[in-house]
């Protein structure tokens, strides 16, 4: 049996959000459900190396929660 390839590792950022009208309060909400679904679905992938959302420890950022080095 071949030997298997080490998958390829990969990290998301948290993306640039835009809402309009009232939702507008909730963009880093949605950028953070975004991201969280982004790592949830690469994850099930067998060539792909991803970190657990719960190993990326979230910040207050502006009122709202991110990442730590997130823009």
């Amino acid at each position: 049996m071949p030997a298997l390839r080490k998958p390829h590792r990969v990290a998301f950022l948290v993306p640039d959000v835009t809402l309009e009208g009232a939702d507008v309060v909730h963009e880093h909400e949605v950028a953070l459900l975004f991201w969280t679904a982004c790592i949830e679905v690469c994850q099930r992938h067998p060539g792909l190396a991803v970190y657990d959302p719960e190993s990326t420890p979230l910040y207050p950022q502006e009122g709202h929660f991110a990442p730590q080095h997130a823009a």
